[in-house]
This record gives C-alpha cells, sequence and structure tokens, in this order.
C-alpha cells in the first residue's frame, strides 16, 4: 500500500473538519516528505508549540486500498532529542470530530475480481535487441486477498504447449504487480514469430467467499 502526502495543518479542533480546499490559512509551511519504504510516509516539519489558535494536527493522505481494510500506525519525534526517541501516537479520542487516534481504513469491494485492471502493453511486440518495443508488461492488481498468495504467469502457443513460465509459485499479498516477458522460451532462446496466449493465475482459496477472476488470458503477438 502506498501512501502519498496530501497535507499537513494546525489549529483548533473546530478548524479543522472542513475540506482541503477550505484551510489553505492553516496549512503547515516546509514540510518534507522522507525516503522510506513503500508502506510508509515519512514527514519532516518544523515543530511548533500548542496555542490557543493551534492545538491539532490534521494530516491528510491519499493511497490505493487493495484489502477491505489497513491498520495504520504512527509516531513522533522530535528531532533536536536524538535519534531513536520515537513516541508512538495512542488509540484514544485525541478531538470530537474524530472516532479514535488509530487510523483504520476500511473499504467495500466495488468488484469481487482477485485479479483487477490487467492492462498489456505494448500486445504487439519485436523482440528484436533494438531497444524499441523489445518486451510485453502485464501490468495488474492482486487485491481482495488475506494472505500472501502464489500468482502463475504463463505463456503458451496457440496449441497449449508451454512457452515460458514467467512467475511460478511466487507468494505476494494485495498491491500493483509487473511482469514482463522478453519473447523468449524456458531455454533462453527467441520464440518464433506468432500469437501467444498469456495466463495469470492467482492460487488462492477462495471458495465460498464469491470472488471471481482467479484466472485471466490475454492473447499477446511476437512479430520481427
Amino acid at each position: 500500500m502506498h501512501l502519498r502526502f496530501a497535507g499537513l495543518y494546525k489549529g483548533a479542533e473546530g478548524e479543522l473538519t472542513a475540506g482541503p480546499e477550505e484551510l489553505g490559512a492553516l496549512r503547515a509551511e516546509a514540510v518534507e516528505v522522507l525516503a522510506t519504504a513503500p508502506d510508509s510516509l515519512w514527514l519532516k516539519f518544523a515543530p511548533f508549540k500548542p496555542a490557543a489558535k493551534a492545538q491539532v494536527l490534521r494530516l491528510d493522505f491519499a493511497t490505493a486500498l487493495y484489502s477491505t481494510g489497513a491498520v495504520l500506525e504512527a509516531s513522533l519525534q522530535n528531532s533536536a532529542a536524538g535519534v531513536g526517541r520515537w513516541q508512538r501516537v495512542e488509540p484514544g479520542n485525541a478531538v470530537a470530530a474524530a472516532g479514535g487516534n488509530s487510523t483504520t481504513l476500511v473499504g467495500t469491494a466495488q468488484r469481487k475480481e482477485v485479479i483487477a485492471n490487467l492492462m498489456v502493453r505494448a500486445a504487439l511486440f519485436t523482440p528484436n535487441g533494438d531497444g524499441v518495443n523489445d518486451e510485453v508488461a502485464f501490468d495488474f492488481a492482486v487485491v481482495l486477498v488475506g494472505d500472501q498468495s502464489p500468482v502463475e504467469v504463463e505463456i503458451r502457443d496457440l496449441a497449449g504447449r508451454l512457452v515460458r513460465r514467467l512467475v511460478e509459485g511466487q507468494a505476494v499479498g494485495t498491491g500493483q504487480r509487473l511482469v514482463r516477458w522478453d519473447g523468449r522460451d524456458e531455454g533462453g532462446k527467441l520464440v518464433p514469430p506468432g500469437v501467444y496466449f498469456a495466463r495469470l493465475r492467482l492460487m488462492a482459496d477462495t471458495a465460498g467467499a464469491g470472488l471471481d477472476h482467479q484466472q485471466i488470458l490475454r492473447l499477446v503477438s511476437v512479430v520481427y
């Protein structure tokens, strides 16, 4: 789950319930987004002293939720006090407008596919080594599964013979995935020109969950 910083605001409790477009005067300046893991958001900003007009901090962020829920933890550190002294933001009602400080994201699935948003980039490609259109990329999202389920991506010819297994039993959690094929078979040789099947299959036990699209087929073409 990738977190994108959208804004940091400071003000009195009743001032921070409006939308971001109405909070321009309360926006904290010079907020630096530091490099960290994809599933974390690390910010650096100048300290401020709580006063009558600055009692509460509001942090806005954006993310794509690939499962039906996620729990985020927050910590604060005074960098002037030295490295390693982090203070965890404990659950509890800091303000009446918030249900608690333990940020819980809850989503409602609009569709029941476990493999979603599949895009085949350059479904017709020319793996001749000139650096242009040399491979096909399968960009897809794994959603709604609660564990790390292996994904198989196979390339087969029109007779059903296996040409290349791009990913075999690789455990992945929910999130966006990208798999590429360079037009070579299992032995490393370029395949003959023609049309091939690409099969994406998620090896997950979804019995009784009402989930669909554990397997998706697409056609790709190799030309020289």
